[in-house]
């Protein structure tokens, strides 16, 4: 999704100043939400945490899939920017947890590759649905469903009691 948000937005009829202002809103977003879900994977629910930052993708592929006026991009990529930057802090903290701090190394290190060959694909995938479709409409009902399915599987992880409500 962050790989094509200019050209999606340029195939919405943004200009490519607009589509830069987008990645440059990402990346404000994303520090505010490393910020913010910093602190509150500190003092609440990983879980929940988790599931916050999930379901901001899910509301800004929601949007993006409705092919939607550049004011609703933006805020869509708003949406991913909070996320994809709360995600890191919630996301290390439950490994520090489940794993703990003299494994995190050795746990970060094996993650890395594995998730590169589960993202990979979807390069291809959205290259090939954007060739037959002309469009991201399928690719991002399709994400959609995969952040269903993330929000769903985690429902039965047990974590660590750490001192958080």
């Amino acid at each position: 999704t962050l790989a094509n948000l200019s050209p999606y937005a340029t195939e919405l009829g943004a200009s490519k100043a607009q589509a830069s202002t987008l990645i440059i809103l990402l990346a404000i977003t994303g520090i505010i939400g490393k910020l913010l879900f910093g602190m509150a994977s500190d003092r609440f629910s990983l879980k929940w945490g988790m599931w916050a930052s999930q379901a901001l993708v899910g509301v800004a592929l929601v949007l993006m899939a409705a092919k939607p006026p550049y004011a609703v991009v933006v805020v869509a990529a708003l949406c991913l920017g909070f996320a994809t930057g709360g995600l890191l802090p919630v996301w290390n903290s439950m490994l520090a947890l489940v794993f703990g701090v003299g494994s995190f190394g050795r746990a970060m290190g094996i993650m890395g590759p594995v998730i590169t060959l589960l993202v990979m694909p979807a390069y291809v995938i959205v290259g090939r649905l954007h060739d037959l479709d002309g469009d991201y409409t399928r690719s991002l009902v399709l994400f959609c469903g995969l952040i269903v399915l993330a929000i769903v599987l985690l429902v039965p992880v047990r974590l660590p009691h750490h001192g958080q409500t």
